[in-house]
């Protein structure tokens, strides 16, 4: 997906990057999350409430400002998306490793 996107960017089909993100999004959270739901009750830890969703609101409603105003996502939005991504997974990180119980 992420090779898509940069080639699609990098020929000027900025309709094909933006349809992947949003239709990998959707496939992700619809698809992915109602199969698993199938094969057995899916719970959603209480940690998820407290971080992750505000994450992903405030990454939703950071493209939905470009989306809306047909604002071109350059390289310093770019950057700054991706050191944000990157925030992300370190706080992911650094919990993962705070609560890691000693052997």
């Amino acid at each position: 997906e992420l090779a898509t996107v940069i080639v699609a960017a990098y020929r000027g089909h900025s309709e094909v990057a933006i349809g992947n993100v949003l239709g990998s999004n959707v496939f992700n959270i619809f698809a992915v999350m109602g199969a698993a739901a199938l094969a057995g009750p899916v719970t959603i830890p209480a940690k998820f409430m407290v971080f992750d969703i505000w994450v992903m609101l405030a990454a939703t409603v950071a493209l939905t400002v470009f989306v809306l105003r047909r604002a071109p996502i350059g390289r310093k939005t770019g950057i700054v998306f991706i050191l944000a991504y990157g925030l992300y997974i370190a706080a992911i990180a650094r919990e993962i490793v705070g609560t890691a119980t000693p052997m």
